[in-house]
């Protein structure tokens, strides 16, 4: 998962536990920070009943990712991870 996405679940109050993710430290090189980050069934089980499916949709330049909830759905993701991390934050808003 991408730094944007972790930092948006961050902000947004994901119901967070112990998992991590390095980033680097561009004031301190040597060193790196840490946000937390769920993994794709954690992040399924947080959308709790709201979600539905998640589908891997061919197009012209490859696949996309996408993600649906009983009243929310995103599309257009490079990765599972990303599309539900937009679904959980769309239910959580």
């Amino acid at each position: 998962m991408n730094l944007k996405l972790a930092t948006q679940l961050y902000e947004a109050d994901f119901p967070k536990k112990d998992f991590k993710i390095s980033y680097p430290n561009k004031k301190y090189p040597n060193k790196s920070g840490q946000r937390g980050t769920p993994t794709l069934s954690e992040l399924i089980e947080a959308c709790g009943d709201d979600f539905e499916s998640l589908i891997k949709t061919k197009t012209k330049d490859g696949y996309e990712w996408n993600a649906r909830g009983y009243n929310y759905f995103t599309t257009g993701f490079k990765t599972p991870e990303e599309a539900v991390v937009k679904l959980w934050l769309k239910l959580n808003k």
